[in-house]
Protein backbone atom coordinates (compact mmCIF):
# COMPACT_ATOMS: atom_id res chain seq x y z
CA UNK A 1 0.00 0.00 0.00
CA UNK A 2 0.87 3.59 -0.88
CA UNK A 3 1.70 5.78 2.35
CA UNK A 4 -0.09 8.60 2.96
CA UNK A 5 0.27 12.12 4.39
CA UNK A 6 -2.33 13.70 6.16
CA UNK A 7 -2.72 17.71 7.16
CA UNK A 8 -5.14 18.28 9.81
CA UNK A 9 -5.48 22.39 10.98
CA UNK A 10 -6.86 22.76 14.68
CA UNK A 11 -7.61 25.22 16.65
CA UNK A 12 -5.04 24.02 19.73
CA UNK A 13 -5.13 26.71 22.68
CA UNK A 14 -2.00 25.58 24.72
CA UNK A 15 0.29 22.92 25.29
CA UNK A 16 -2.33 20.57 27.02
CA UNK A 17 -4.27 20.11 23.75
CA UNK A 18 -1.58 19.88 21.27
CA UNK A 19 -0.28 16.75 23.38
CA UNK A 20 -4.03 15.32 23.31
CA UNK A 21 -3.96 15.74 19.39
CA UNK A 22 -1.06 14.25 18.88
CA UNK A 23 -2.01 11.26 21.43
CA UNK A 24 -4.92 10.65 19.50
CA UNK A 25 -3.19 10.85 15.93
CA UNK A 26 -1.16 8.26 16.94
CA UNK A 27 -3.04 5.64 19.14
CA UNK A 28 -4.68 5.79 14.84
CA UNK A 29 -4.15 2.30 12.89
CA UNK A 30 -1.97 2.83 10.43
CA UNK A 31 -0.09 5.72 11.60
CA UNK A 32 3.95 5.81 11.90
CA UNK A 33 4.81 9.29 12.16
CA UNK A 34 3.07 12.53 13.56
CA UNK A 35 4.30 16.28 13.83
CA UNK A 36 3.47 19.67 14.47
CA UNK A 37 3.17 21.96 11.36
CA UNK A 38 2.88 25.82 10.68
CA UNK A 39 3.30 29.47 11.92
CA UNK A 40 1.49 28.97 15.28
CA UNK A 41 1.71 24.99 15.57
CA UNK A 42 -1.94 25.02 14.72
CA UNK A 43 -1.55 21.86 12.26
CA UNK A 44 -0.78 18.27 12.31
CA UNK A 45 1.01 16.14 9.92
CA UNK A 46 0.36 12.38 9.85
CA UNK A 47 2.45 10.09 8.10
CA UNK A 48 1.13 6.55 7.80
CA UNK A 49 -0.57 3.48 5.94
CA UNK A 50 -4.39 3.04 5.51
CA UNK A 51 -4.99 6.22 7.63
CA UNK A 52 -8.72 6.36 8.17
CA UNK A 53 -8.99 10.37 7.61
CA UNK A 54 -12.42 10.87 8.46
CA UNK A 55 -12.43 8.94 11.89
CA UNK A 56 -9.20 10.57 12.73
CA UNK A 57 -10.52 14.20 12.40
CA UNK A 58 -13.50 13.01 14.33
CA UNK A 59 -12.30 11.70 17.31
CA UNK A 60 -9.47 14.96 17.19
CA UNK A 61 -12.92 17.39 17.08
CA UNK A 62 -14.30 14.77 20.13
CA UNK A 63 -11.71 15.35 22.61
CA UNK A 64 -9.74 18.71 21.37
CA UNK A 65 -12.33 21.09 19.38
CA UNK A 66 -12.81 22.22 16.04
CA UNK A 67 -10.60 20.69 13.29
CA UNK A 68 -10.49 20.64 9.48
CA UNK A 69 -9.12 18.27 7.13
CA UNK A 70 -7.14 20.25 4.83
CA UNK A 71 -5.00 17.75 2.61
CA UNK A 72 -4.24 14.13 2.05
CA UNK A 73 -1.50 13.16 -0.56
CA UNK A 74 -0.20 9.75 -1.20
CA UNK A 75 3.33 9.21 -1.39
CA UNK A 76 5.48 6.23 -3.28
CA UNK A 77 8.71 4.21 -2.05
CA UNK A 78 10.84 6.82 -3.87
CA UNK A 79 9.67 9.77 -2.33
CA UNK A 80 9.73 8.52 0.98
CA UNK A 81 13.05 7.75 0.92
CA UNK A 82 13.98 11.31 -0.57
CA UNK A 83 12.47 12.71 2.04
CA UNK A 84 14.90 13.95 5.43
CA UNK A 85 13.83 12.89 8.76
CA UNK A 86 13.28 15.96 11.30
CA UNK A 87 13.72 16.21 14.56
CA UNK A 88 10.42 16.74 15.43
CA UNK A 89 9.08 13.44 14.54
CA UNK A 90 6.92 11.43 16.87
CA UNK A 91 7.04 7.47 15.99
CA UNK A 92 4.77 4.83 16.93
CA UNK A 93 5.29 1.72 16.46
CA UNK A 94 1.79 -0.76 17.55
CA UNK A 95 3.21 -4.29 18.01
CA UNK A 96 -0.11 -7.07 18.44
CA UNK A 97 -0.32 -8.02 21.50
CA UNK A 98 -1.15 -4.38 22.76
CA UNK A 99 -4.33 -4.05 21.01
CA UNK A 100 -5.54 -7.41 22.55
CA UNK A 101 -4.48 -6.43 25.68
CA UNK A 102 -7.40 -6.32 28.28
CA UNK A 103 -7.77 -4.87 31.40
CA UNK A 104 -5.73 -7.25 34.40
CA UNK A 105 -6.81 -6.63 38.12
CA UNK A 106 -4.23 -5.25 40.55
CA UNK A 107 -5.73 -7.59 43.08
CA UNK A 108 -5.99 -11.43 43.69
CA UNK A 109 -9.00 -13.51 43.83
CA UNK A 110 -9.00 -15.84 46.62
CA UNK A 111 -10.62 -19.37 46.32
Amino acid sequence: MLQQIVVIKISMNNSKSRTKAMKIAVSTPGVVSVKLHGDSMDKIVVTGVGIDTTNLTVLIRKKVGFTELVSVQTISKQEDEEEEEDTSTVHYYRSRNEQSMGWTPSYQYSA
